[in-house]
């Protein structure tokens, strides 16, 4: 019995995408970048800080890069969208050597499906609009929209 184990990317698109339509001899492929970043709170502070921003290079094909064309073009997700993306690691990474002549490498994570993930997304419009000199509880920033249903 054959396994598979798949991975799963949360980051919000950047605006740095190439999509190549398919044709009788190759399917489609969307080339799109992923940037994450991580968090922590600050000990002393409580106050939260970002880490290091990791981008990553993700490929869709077929059927599924021409629905995630349609919804950049749409304007349904545009750069900083979070995202959530599932599928694996390419164990070779693209190679190419740069303008300046210094080789370079990228590893690509292959895509099966992507979605929006609509916690970090929803939490980001609520943020939008408690901008006007309103707080919004440290809970809501981490996702959670309705704080009676948190476990603790």
């Amino acid at each position: 019995m054959r396994t598979s184990i798949n991975q799963i990317i949360k980051g919000g698109l950047t605006d740095q995408y190439r999509y190549f339509p398919g044709n009788d001899s190759k399917r489609s492929m969307i080339d799109l970048t992923i940037a994450s970043s991580s968090r922590y709170r600050d000990k002393t502070t409580r106050e939260w800080v970002n880490g290091d921003t990791d981008y990553i290079s993700v490929r869709l094909y077929g059927g599924v890069a021409d629905q995630v064309n349609t919804l950049i073009d749409t304007q349904k997700i545009v750069k900083g969208s979070p995202l959530i993306v599932i599928g694996k690691f390419d164990p070779q990474p693209k190679t190419w050597i740069s303008k300046d002549g210094e080789p370079r490498a990228q590893i690509v994570f292959n895509a099966e499906t992507l979605t929006i993930d609509l916690l970090a997304q929803v939490a980001r419009e609520k943020n939008r609009e408690n901008t006007n000199n309103t707080t919004v509880d440290e809970w809501e920033m981490d996702g959670f929209m309705d704080t009676s249903i948190i476990p603790f």
